[in-house]
């Protein structure tokens, strides 16, 4: 009998071995749209940080003028009636109120689309308050300090002084968020 000869195979050789497959790597598309929601979503954590600081900077302020006298139409330092309390102390964390009055600096705040329902106020947002119920009747305003506390210029007989908002009373039913 003769023996067959096979020819060699290529892949029988135990030094070459058949190629193992393995997943290719995940791959991330991030389209334009996504980098810009993202990026955008980084500018508002940014400015909300930001609009932290200037809050908390303008509430030091007000709460450091404690025990000041009221005086009508001052704006301080050295004493202050409430819209020029509220300015004095958001001008020091470099915000805008408006004019130094209370009708005026509600509106202000309502032009620019910075009020917010009383009940979502937050530290640092500005109370009116009012004869008639509506912004015209203006007549009062206060920077609230959170846990129902206020800092205001109240009147000659007790000046600048931290104490619980007075509600419902004459309160408004929006408050000014000037960081926003």
């Amino acid at each position: 009998m003769t023996a067959a000869l096979t020819a060699p195979s290529l892949f029988a050789s135990p030094a070459i071995a058949a190629p193992v497959h393995q997943p290719a790597p995940a791959v991330t598309v991030v389209t334009k749209r996504d980098a810009a929601a993202r990026r955008s979503q980084r500018l508002a954590a940014a400015a909300r940080a930001v609009s932290r600081g200037r809050t908390a900077k303008a509430l030091s302020f007000a709460r450091a003028q404690v025990g000041k006298p009221y005086r009508y139409g001052a704006t301080g330092p050295g004493s202050y009636d409430c819209s020029g309390l509220v300015q004095a102390s958001y001008n020091h964390a470099g915000i805008a109120t408006g004019p130094h009055n209370v009708v005026a600096q509600y509106n202000y705040f309502k032009n620019r689309g910075r009020l917010v329902p009383l009940s979502h106020r937050q530290p640092g947002d500005i109370l009116f308050y009012s004869f008639n119920g509506r912004p015209s009747g203006g007549y009062h305003d206060s920077i609230y300090t959170g846990g129902g506390t206020m800092v205001e210029a109240a009147n000659i007989r007790v000046g600048v002084i931290k104490r619980r908002i007075w509600l419902p009373g004459q309160l408004l039913p929006y408050v000014a968020r000037p960081a926003a």
